[in-house]
């Protein structure tokens, strides 16, 4: 098995640790958690509750990719962690929010790491077409 590179682990780590807290913030007090905005009612049994435990669903699996060391563990957090913020992004600016900048910065850091992942997933036994 290819070992994966210290930076992306350290991107890695960043890409679970932050939603981690951020997640037990907004379950501990909802008022100040991720995405609230002044004059927000967040609810834990409405969508912001859903969004929360999507973010604590992400950092679990990340957490698990870290443990295992698996580089297609690690390359699909990645890749969920992108598209989930990205669509984030459209929903938040269909909504008529701001420009959500912080998801932007999620998605160019994890970016890079996919990219160096994905060949090793590809050579790996289970990510090839050879028979």
């Amino acid at each position: 098995m290819k070992k994966i590179p210290y930076w992306v682990l350290g991107i890695a780590v960043l890409m679970a640790l932050a939603p981690l807290a951020l997640t037990i913030m907004g379950y501990m007090d909802p008022g100040s958690g991720p995405g609230v905005l002044p004059g927000d009612n967040p609810s834990l049994a409405g969508t912001y509750g859903l969004f929360l435990s999507r973010n604590l669903a992400t950092a679990v699996i990340m957490i698990l990719a870290i443990a295992v060391r698996s580089p297609g563990m690690m390359f699909n957090a990645f890749m969920m962690r992108i598209f989930s913020d990205g669509f984030d992004i459209i929903n938040t600016l269909a909504g008529g929010g701001a420009f959500p900048i912080s998801y932007v910065a999620l998605i160019v850091i994890s970016i890079p790491a996919a990219w160096v992942l994905w060949p090793m997933v590809m050579t790996t036994s289970y990510g090839s077409n050879s028979g």
